[in-house]
């Protein structure tokens, strides 16, 4: 570079490196700011999680509906178990809304889960009768998860 070019182009220069500066920082402020809301909705789900479940201990009657010989067509489900089931579909749906998004990397975790869940006589019989006030797409991974489906999960788009 010469000197003559310089004085002639110093400010051109400076601004072209302030822009570029600008745009360093603003790239590592989203990387920090992704890693933040990845951490800010993990801990989101893990206390909605821990709610839910803290909910079967302090009320053990509503882990009757858990239990894998639970048949809803001799004991029908109680309003409140109801409740708890709706309350543990939308927990359901909220981490694979996080997950479909980007930001929590766990899909197989929330497959297996999903799977395990949906598929007991309780839920099973419950989700019949309330899933079509769900997402679609969500509907849709839940029957790819209880069915056993290998297909692609459905990404949510905004």
């Amino acid at each position: 570079m010469s000197l003559p070019w310089l004085r002639d182009n110093w400010f051109p220069l400076l601004q072209s490196l302030g822009i570029v500066g600008s745009l360093l920082f603003t790239g590592l402020t989203l990387a920090r700011d992704l890693r933040a809301r990845r951490i800010s909705d993990q801990l989101l789900l893990n206390d909605q999680h821990r709610k839910l479940w803290g909910e079967v201990q302090r009320q053990p009657e509503l882990g009757r509906v858990l239990q894998p010989e639970f048949n809803p067509q001799v004991t029908p489900i109680s309003l409140a178990e109801e409740q708890f089931l709706r309350l543990v579909f939308v927990h359901f749906q909220n981490g694979w809304l996080i997950i479909a998004q980007g930001s929590l990397t766990s899909m197989e975790a929330l497959k297996l889960d999903t799977s395990d869940f949906f598929r007991l006589p309780g839920p099973c019989h419950l989700w019949d009768r309330v899933k079509h006030t769900h997402d679609p797409m969500f509907v849709r991974f839940v029957g790819e998860c209880t069915l056993g489906s290998d297909a692609k999960v459905p990404q949510r788009t905004t």
